[in-house]
């Protein structure tokens, strides 16, 4: 298989939802997916926001931002109270010194 059709394999999987409340919507994203509009590809047409609202007819909020090669769950808050401080993501330091950090997880097996 080639980069391009590997591109357009990735570029059409649908987002997925995986939990929706009063409160809060969690999809998951595949890779090659941007989270929302971007000056880094002005061409692109698909974005996980856009589809999430279509998807659950919502307003929403995205409250963090996967990478575009990375896939996993996205979340979004369905109001601007729940998206303003989310209970489960950690406040602001009074320091501003928020630290970006990355779990990886695999199966183990080796990268051929």
């Amino acid at each position: 298989m080639n980069e391009e059709s590997t591109t357009a394999r990735i570029a059409s999987e649908p987002l997925r939802l995986l939990y929706e409340d009063e409160w809060f919507v969690a999809v998951h994203k595949p890779e090659g997916l941007l989270v929302h509009r971007s000056p880094l590809d002005r061409h692109e047409t698909r974005f996980a926001l856009q589809e999430a609202r279509e998807l659950t007819g919502r307003y929403l909020y995205p409250l963090h931002r996967l990478d575009r090669p990375t896939s996993g769950v996205l979340l979004f808050a369905a109001d601007r109270w729940a998206a303003k401080r989310p209970p489960f993501l950690p406040a602001p330091r009074a320091s501003g010194e928020n630290k970006k950090r990355s779990t990886p997880a695999g199966t183990g097996a080796p990268l051929h």
